[in-house]
């Protein structure tokens, strides 16, 4: 037996449409993440899952109610699991910001609570099937920490809205990808949508030249070889990682009016 962590992203919101940052706004599902969450539920209906995570946002709660429901396992919320508070987002009377224990987070604080969350979750299920359904900034996060122990070359993860994406920690304690970006429980209904603009041709290159370097190089030039690769992937590294690099000033149009926070 093996840990095994099924990482999904919520299903679309209004909000994804406009193009607005959601991060800790409480932002329902419109009727396509309604949809593209009974799509997931059929596809996964013959599953069995330890136990399923989601964040402490409606959005991540209904897109994984169905599959919940016809599995008749419980849902877990876990405000670890909520996008960073990098950036001050829209709050408006109809869709409350939910209260949080930070003002600001960096990067690195994020990483930390989610992999004090991921080590709470594999004490309490050693071996088990694990679905943790997120947002996106947070799964990418998550999704290069672990692949940076992972078996090269990494495959072109990108956040498409519930897409599975599952990982297998090793008995070395290395993590191995084992699905990535499946998401053709959705293409076969016409419901994928909102998948990121920002393109990966990087990620996709550099995936397809490791392995044909690792298939014809001699094993000492694998080592080099990764690094360069890495190099070359950097830029969509800390895009995905920090999703306000490098936008514009007038980004998200944000109130400035502060937001009160409490401890959850």
């Amino acid at each position: 037996m093996a840990f095994e962590l099924v990482l999904i992203q919520h299903g679309l919101t209004d909000w994804n449409l406009r193009r607005w940052s959601q991060g800790h706004s409480d932002v329902p599902l419109n009727e396509t993440g309604r949809a593209q969450a009974e799509a997931l539920a059929v596809r996964l209906a013959g599953e069995r899952f330890d136990a399923i995570y989601t964040s402490d946002m409606q959005r991540t709660i209904d897109s994984v109610a169905p599959l919940a429901a016809r599995l008749g396992v419980e849902v877990r919320q876990d405000w670890r699991l909520r996008e960073g508070r990098w950036a001050r987002h829209r709050k408006r009377p109809e869709v409350p910001v939910l209260p949080f224990p930070v003002e600001k987070e960096e990067p690195a604080d994020v990483l930390r609570r989610l992999c004090e969350f991921l080590e709470e979750v594999q004490v309490r299920h050693p071996d088990g099937h694990v679905l943790v359904m997120g947002h996106g900034a947070v799964l990418t996060r998550l999704f290069y920490h672990l692949e940076a122990s992972a078996p090269w070359p990494y495959p072109p993860f990108e956040a498409r809205k519930m897409a599975i994406n599952i990982l297998r920690r090793r008995s070395d304690g290395t993590w191995k990808v084992m699905r990535c970006n499946d998401d053709a429980h959705l293409r076969a209904q016409g419901l994928d949508k909102g998948r990121r603009t920002r393109r990966h041709t990087y990620r996709v290159f550099a995936w397809a030249a490791g392995k044909v370097a690792r298939a014809c190089l001699p094993a000492f030039l694998h080592p080099p070889v990764q690094r360069l690769l890495r190099r070359l992937t950097a830029r969509d590294r800390i895009l995905a990682l920090d999703p306000t690099a490098n936008l514009p000033a007038d980004w998200n149009e944000a109130p400035e009016e502060s937001l009160a926070h409490a401890t959850p």
